[in-house]
């Protein structure tokens, strides 16, 4: 198992985004806005992959790159094993956990069919 997290690259204050994290993450507006507010420090997503409850977060996971690719938003994506801790990270280690994207596509998409 992985834990994911994702914040918006560079600070935003975008309506719609806010909307949309609202929306499918059930983040309250004002936390929503201010997660995207704070850039690479706002983690709006934080979630374990590969677990039971795989299908769901793969989907929010696709859902959060589709809308925010579409809208050329660059997005900041850290993975770590699910027995480590955020805080546990020093923040110098944090290139070691990055993902791209197209990496994160490509795992959600190397898993599909395999959880139920």
């Amino acid at each position: 198992m992985s834990r994911i997290r994702i914040a918006s690259t560079l600070p935003l204050k975008n309506l719609e985004a806010t909307k949309f994290l609202h929306q499918r993450l059930g983040l309250p507006l004002s936390m929503a806005s201010a997660k995207l507010a704070a850039g690479a420090t706002g983690f709006f997503y934080d979630g374990q992959v590969y677990s039971n409850e795989h299908v769901q977060q793969a989907a929010t996971l696709r859902a959060i790159l589709t809308f925010f690719q579409a809208r050329e938003i660059p997005l900041t994506i850290h993975e770590i094993s699910a027995e480590q801790d955020w805080s546990e990270l020093d923040p110098q280690q944090l290139d070691n956990v990055t993902l791209d994207e197209e990496c994160l596509g490509n795992l959600l998409d190397s898993c599909e069919g395999q959880y139920s």
